[in-house]
């Protein structure tokens, strides 16, 4: 494989490792969670259960979305450029 595509595929991968990690620790983990809370708190609707799985997804969230950025970038790593090559 050329150098030029092993730079351009590692990085897509960092560039799509960044993408998903908002998307699932940002959006999916953080955000929806407490626009859903505020729903429920608008309709009265609110049990401890759901409090609380409410909180440990917000708590998880910034881990969760670190965890998809190391292995989006673990596996960019495989193909950047590597200097004992040269």
């Amino acid at each position: 494989m050329s150098k030029n595509i092993k730079r351009m595929l590692a990085l897509f991968l960092s560039f799509a490792g960044v993408v998903m990690s908002l998307y699932v620790g940002g959006y999916l983990l953080f955000l929806q969670p407490l626009i859903s809370l505020y729903h429920h708190y608008l309709n009265n609707t609110i049990t401890m259960h759901y409090l609380f799985v409410i909180f440990i997804k917000v708590f998880f969230a910034a881990t969760a979305g670190g965890g998809v950025w190391c292995i989006f970038d673990i596996i960019a790593g495989f193909f950047r450029d590597n200097k004992k090559e040269e």
